[in-house]
């Protein structure tokens, strides 16, 4: 099974030099390929975090041509099809500025031939893409203890190494190119393993939590003898990728410290007692916490690439405090190439929290006033109604809610459709349900539930998570929306005019 992606180079100065165009020309040959997807995995570079990763580019006449300004070596991606056989293929090129490549495949009966010269070929070449290969670690998702996987990991960075060395004498690749190989060898046990055990929480359950102790000494080994701190290890994709990551399993073991060991938790991380450490903790247990995990973690351009990656997240699914956040980043990186992207996202939602209710946005906080699915039906009845099960704890949910509110309520503005929103165990969170609200200009009825309403409408409904979307008929009858999860707007549009076409 083929490695997600290598390694890039020296970090250092290379983000501040001037860039210079790079060239890759991708001819065709015998081939039915119609378009190829681009993938730029520079993935901390600030344009290619906020702006623009992915894109697809047409064929003229079998050629196809991508330029791309760089400061430092790149890897980039081609994605690309032969409809011809219904075949995929997939092709990663180290950039560096000022490279000229031709790229050249030629379709001849079953056999596919690749060619790549010019200006940095010899970082090129096809043997390239068999470097690094990963071990089907799927066969160890059951284990209780690390050892076998340990060992699965260590042998295919062994093979790895060998593959390596075969590129390096038969096409003598950069001495720069050389260094990154070395490099992503050692790194490479860290994310598989840690990336592994994250999982197997899930996949092993019971047996791996007895052994939980053993897992996490061996993570912390690989961590000792190889910093993350490393700047020089920050442009490798794969590891790139991995640290985000890395933060959020950090988080995690921190949510069950705070369970197991909660005096010392508050202590070490909010410096203060159980009880006003919980109220923080309780307000925030993401974006906060895993700021305060960067700090304590990582520094300079690795600090920064993380902050950046938590801002991105936030985008998507949880805003709380990023205002404050934010103002932290920004004085201690008053400099960084993430500002120009972040400080429109950061005024509106500087906007969006200034919001106040309006009185489209009914509440009902007495949660002794509907405490039934049958109470919420009654007080419906005669309309049309979408049922949004949701949490201000849920990610999902609030995706889901920042992607497909809007464009419901624009499409219904109409129609005789009521909105219906039933916040679940948020009994504690009655300050943030009122924010979030006119945040994401929720109009409609919102109900704070207690958890028998929660149980009550979840079991009639055969819900199984969050969100949950239930259509109600203006006769009282019901029914999960057959779109689910994650929403399908147009399916979800036309069992709505359904309902409401059925009164």
């Amino acid at each position: 099974m083929k490695h997600p992606f290598l390694l890039i180079f020296l970090l250092g100065q290379l983000f501040h030099a001037r860039a210079q165009e790079s060239v890759i020309v991708a001819r065709f040959q015998n081939m039915n390929v119609k378009q190829i997807d681009v993938l730029n995995n520079d993935y901390s570079n600030p344009g290619v975090l906020f702006k623009r990763r992915y894109w697809s580019a047409s064929l003229r006449e079998g050629e196809v041509v991508q330029r791309f300004s760089l400061v430092k070596p790149t890897f980039i991606i081609f994605d690309y099809e032969d409809a011809a056989v219904k075949k995929s293929f997939r092709y990663q090129f180290l950039l560096s500025p000022g490279d000229s490549l031709l790229f050249t495949t030629n379709r001849q009966g079953a056999d596919y031939s690749i060619a790549v010269t010019g200006r940095g070929s010899e970082n090129n070449q096809p043997l390239i893409q068999e470097i690094y290969n990963m071990p089907d670690l799927k066969l160890y998702a059951r284990d209780s203890l690390p050892e076998r996987v340990l060992q699965a990991i260590s042998k295919q960075n062994d093979n790895n190494k060998i593959l390596a060395q075969t590129y390096i004498n038969k096409n003598k690749p950069t001495p720069a190119f050389v260094d990154l190989l070395q490099l992503h060898n050692r790194y490479f046990p860290v994310w598989e393993f840690i990336s592994f055990k994250g999982e197997q929480k899930f996949s092993a359950g019971e047996a791996f939590r007895r052994n939980q102790a053993a897992w996490q000494t061996e993570e912390d080994a690989l961590v000792a003898a190889n910093p993350l701190n490393d700047l020089r290890v920050l442009n490798i994709p794969d590891f790139v990728y991995f640290l985000p990551m890395y933060v959020i399993r950090k988080k995690e073991l921190l949510w069950e410290e705070s369970n197991q060991n909660p005096t010392s938790f508050y202590k070490n991380w909010y410096n203060t007692n159980q009880k006003e450490g919980e109220k923080l903790f309780q307000s925030d247990m993401e974006n906060d916490l895993r700021e305060r995990i960067i700090n304590k973690y990582f520094h300079e351009q690795t600090a920064e690439f993380l902050y950046g990656a938590l801002f991105k997240s936030t985008m998507d699914e949880k805003q709380e405090n990023v205002l404050k956040i934010f103002d932290h980043f920004q004085k201690q990186f008053p400099n960084s190439g993430y500002l120009p992207y972040l400080k429109p996202y950061i005024e509106a939602v500087k906007a969006k929290e200034a919001l106040p209710l309006t009185t489209e946005m009914v509440l009902i906080e007495n949660q002794d006033s509907v405490k039934t699915f049958d109470d919420l039906l009654r007080l419906v009845k005669g309309k049309a109604v979408l049922l949004d099960m949701w949490g201000t704890w849920c990610s999902p949910c609030r995706k889901e809610i920042q992607e497909n509110s809007g464009p419901l309520k624009e499409y219904f503005k109409d129609k005789e459709l009521r909105f219906v929103y039933v916040a679940n165990y948020d009994q504690l969170n009655t300050e943030k349900w009122e924010k979030l609200i006119p945040y994401y200009g929720l109009t409609g009825l919102h109900i704070l539930a207690n958890p028998h309403l929660t149980k009550d409408i979840m079991d009639r409904v055969k819900g199984t998570g969050f969100p949950t979307y239930v259509v109600i008929k203006p006769d009282g009858s019901y029914e999960l929306a057959r779109s689910k999860y994650p929403m399908k707007r147009s399916v979800l549009i036309k069992q709505l005019e359904e309902a409401i076409s059925s009164k």
